[in-house]
């Protein structure tokens, strides 16, 4: 998805699905991505070989979203690092 100047997303998937990108950041852009179910996947690009890729922290292992858990990442100008991560 595309988020512009938004720098909060709830993000509610009506099947399985992942994301794999994030487009539309801009240097030093915080993004809090809110998930309202457990059908997300955030992909995990450690080596963030595609651009607007998603670099969580840890090993590569992808994000299975959680009702209410908030993930935050920041836009290094190349790709989103996460900062921050609260399982509720």
């Amino acid at each position: 998805f595309a988020v512009g100047s938004t720098s909060y997303i709830i993000l509610a998937c009506t099947g399985a699905e992942t994301l794999n990108t994030i487009t539309g950041g801009t240097t030093g852009h915080v993004l809090l991505i809110e998930n309202t179910d457990t059908e997300c996947t955030i992909a995990d690009d450690d080596d963030a070989t595609a651009a607007d890729a998603i670099d969580l922290t840890g090993t590569a292992t992808n994000d299975v979203g959680a009702l209410k858990k908030v993930i935050g990442l920041l836009y290094n100008g190349t790709d989103w690092v996460q900062i921050s991560e609260s399982d509720n």
